[in-house]
Order: structure tokens, then C-alpha cells, then sequence
């Protein structure tokens, strides 16, 4: 959204309240998530939104007014999805909001990952800068002296874990939440890599872009966030995946093949949902009755998503490797070049044999053999096993 329309949606939220405009308007916010606050919405994608309010009668007028704005520029947002105090994504103020969701016993996986990707939508720019210093500040706090998470069960016992944390290093909330969103991310994956394993394979023709396909990138790359660090390259209105993918250091063929796969995946969702005129993700490689109306994969696209397939389930399968042999989360060296030779080796089980020395000239020789030096031997041979493993159960399905 441009400045203009940030600017109309809120002078037009004041302009419908009855008498005069009381001051606390000027404290609202409206905060997008999801695919909104990462700069990844599709064309009739469902919004989701927090709203920080400080009188609770502005509640309904602003999340009335908003939702039919956004849905006058194919924007919706689904009944579902609808901000409530109830459920904590309408407060009164930033803290309320941040420790709303943060704070407790008990996380939940949604509502933290879009507080994450939270970006200022309306309203206050104050209140949302507000809001992401605080998350900021939380997640650079010692996990064991934070206000936050001091009666959460969870980040109790992950202090507690020696197989976990370096107890002689210092842990951050963020090492706990890095934890916690590999926890939630990667107990779908193998599931996914299963699926995937059969489109390639032409096993099956059917398939849901954003679940299969779109939700493998995304999350992979957003689960390296905590080792990312700001690019120049990364301009303003750059989607958050990609932002996090520049940051992080690859070389750059592996950063353009998986870059490449990402547009590949968005291109076909904003064709899908123009063919339905709904968000609707639910498509096919091959043609089917006439009866049964699926957006059918366009002939001279199907090699690139095939190609998209493939590096979505070597970045799972990266990841799935590294937790299972996973490092202390607050003591991993340079995860970076770990992750980059693991998800290298992977990919060259992925391609076909005639793509596999060209993908392979995708990922910097140079980079693979410093971490080499770097990685402990340990942990490459139950890589090395994890791969021979995987490679045979490939085999097998073929």
C-alpha cells in the first residue's frame, strides 16, 4: 500500500464518526500480518490484521470501516480472521498487544507468527513503532529474568534442557522463540516433502500452491530470520521472505535459485486466484473434465514449478536434517554456512540427473568448503547418513 492509501483509509475511518472526532482517535493503529506485513499479499488474498485501540468504542467503527475499504480494492478480510479483544489481537495499547500475545503461559503459533511479520497497515505510525521496538526489546531479553515469558512452562524447561541451550552461554528470548517456531514449522514438513516427492515424480497431478509449494519457501526462509542482517539490496516495498533471503549472506546463485522459485510460486498463485475470483489455491499439472473446474498449471510454466517443487523440498529437508542433529539454538557458530552446504548436498538428490551439475553451480564451491572446515565431522557424517537415507527412500518411491 502506498502512503496515499494509508492516508484516505484513515481520513475516511475519522470522517464517519458521528460529532466530534475525540483525540484518542490519533492513538489507533491498524497493524497488517500474514502475508500483509510480510509485502507478500496475492491478488484476493484474506487480510489479517491487530488493532491497537485505546477506547474500546472505536473497535467496531474501525474495523467496520476498514475491512469495506480494503474489500473496495479486492482486499478481504474473512469473518474468521476479524480482530477481537477476546482474542487478544485488540488492545489498548502497544504493550497490551505485544504482551498480550507474547506474554502467558502458552504461545500460540498463529497469532506469534503474525506479530512477527507485523507491519503498519493505518492510523498512528507512532503506535506501530511502538509496537515493533517492543518486540525488539523482548526478544533481545534474558529468558530467564523476562517479564514476558517468566510464566511460560515451555521457555522453563527449554532453559532447563542441556541438549538444547549452551547453559554457559547467554540465552534470549529470541533463541526460545527460534525454537519454538522451528518446533511448529517443521512438524508439517516431512509431510510436505512427501507430497512434493510425488508431483515431482508425476505420482500426483493435484495440488494446493500455498500449502505444498509457497508455505515450504516462506517458512524456510523465515526460519533463518534470526540469522539474517540487514541489505542495502533490499529495497523498501521488498516482500519480508525476500528481504530476510538477501540478508542472509548466500551466494548468489543459490540466493537467485531460490528467489526464482519463490516468483515462480507467487506468479501462479495471483493466476489461480483470477481464475477462481477467490482466494482459492487449489490447482493441477494435468487437464481434467470439463465438469471439475481446477486452474490447470500453464504447459510452458510447468518445468519452473517443477524446478520450485524441488528447491522447496530441498530447503525442508535442509532444515528437517539440521534439527534433528541440531546444535545448541543459542550457540550455532555460523548457522549460515552450515544451513547453505546442507541444503547444496540436499538439492543435488532433488534435481534430475541432466539439471544436477548445473544446480549444483548454483551454490558457491568456495562457501560449501569453508563450512566444511567449520562444521564438526559429527555433525557432517549424520548429515552425510540423513542424506544416504533420504536419497534411498526417493528411490524407492520413484
Amino acid at each position: 500500500m502506498t502512503h496515499n492509501m494509508h492516508t484516505e483509509i484513515w481520513h475516511d475511518i475519522k470522517k464517519n464518526m458521528k460529532g466530534d472526532v475525540p483525540v484518542e482517535i490519533e492513538d489507533v493503529c491498524i497493524l497488517a500480518g500474514g502475508s500483509g506485513g510480510r509485502k507478500e499479499l496475492s491478488v484476493l488474498s484474506d487480510l489479517e490484521f491487530f488493532l491497537v485501540s485505546p477506547n474500546q468504542s472505536f473497535d467496531r467503527l474501525v474495523t467496520k470501516r476498514f475491512v469495506k475499504k480494503m474489500s473496495k480494492r479486492g482486499i478481504f478480510v474473512d469473518k474468521l480472521n476479524l480482530p477481537t479483544r477476546r482474542k487478544k489481537t485488540i488492545a489498548s495499547s502497544p504493550e497490551e498487544l505485544v504482551l498480550g500475545i507474547l506474554g502467558g503461559r502458552r504461545l500460540d503459533e498463529v497469532k506469534t507468527s503474525i506479530l512477527l511479520d507485523i507491519d503498519f497497515l493505518a492510523g498512528s505510525r507512532a503506535s506501530f513503532l511502538k509496537v515493533k521496538s517492543l518486540i525488539r526489546s523482548i526478544l533481545d531479553e534474558n529468558l530467564n529474568s523476562s517479564h514476558a515469558f517468566g510464566s511460560n512452562r515451555r521457555a522453563r524447561t527449554f532453559m532447563k534442557s542441556k541438549t538444547i541451550v549452551n547453559v554457559e552461554k547467554p540465552v534470549r528470548v529470541s533463541h526460545f522463540l527460534q525454537f519454538q517456531m522451528e518446533s511448529w514449522k517443521l512438524s508439517r514438513a516431512q509431510t510436505n516433502i512427501n507430497n512434493l516427492n510425488a508431483l515431482i515424480h508425476l505420482r500426483r497431478h493435484r495440488f494446493n500452491i500455498k500449502t505444498n509449494l509457497y508455505r515450504g519457501i516462506q517458512t524456510s526462509v523465515a526460519l533463518l530470520r534470526e540469522y539474517a542482517v540487514s541489505d542495502k539490496r533490499a529495497a523498501k516495498h521488498c516482500g519480508e521472505t525476500l528481504r530476510i533471503l538477501r540478508g542472509l549472506g548466500f551466494s548468489k546463485d543459490m540466493e537467485s535459485l531460490i528467489e526464482e522459485a519463490l516468483k515462480t510460486t507467487v506468479r501462479m498463485r495471483i493466476l489461480a486466484h483470477r481464475f477462481y475470483n477467490a482466494e482459492r489455491d487449489d490447482v493441477t499439472m494435468s487437464t481434467v473434465s470439463s465438469r471439475e473446474k481446477l486452474f490447470l498449471i500453464p504447459a510452458d510454466w510447468k518445468s519452473s514449478v517443477l524446478h520450485a517443487m524441488r528447491v522447496s523440498a530441498s530447503l525442508q529437508q535442509a532444515w528437517l536434517i539440521l534439527s534433528k542433529n541440531r546444535s545448541f539454538v543459542n550457540d550455532r557458530g555460523d548457522f549460515k554456512l552450515t544451513f547453505q552446504s546442507v541444503f547444496r548436498s540436499v538439492l543435488r538428490i532433488w534435481l534430475p540427473l541432466h539439471d544436477r551439475s548445473a544446480g549444483l553451480s548454483m551454490c558457491s564451491p568456495a562457501s560449501y568448503h569453508n563450512s566444511n572446515k567449520r562444521n564438526s565431522p559429527k555433525l557432517l557424517s549424520k548429515v552425510r547418513s540423513a542424506m544416504a537415507m533420504t536419497m534411498f527412500n526417493n528411490m524407492m518411491d520413484s
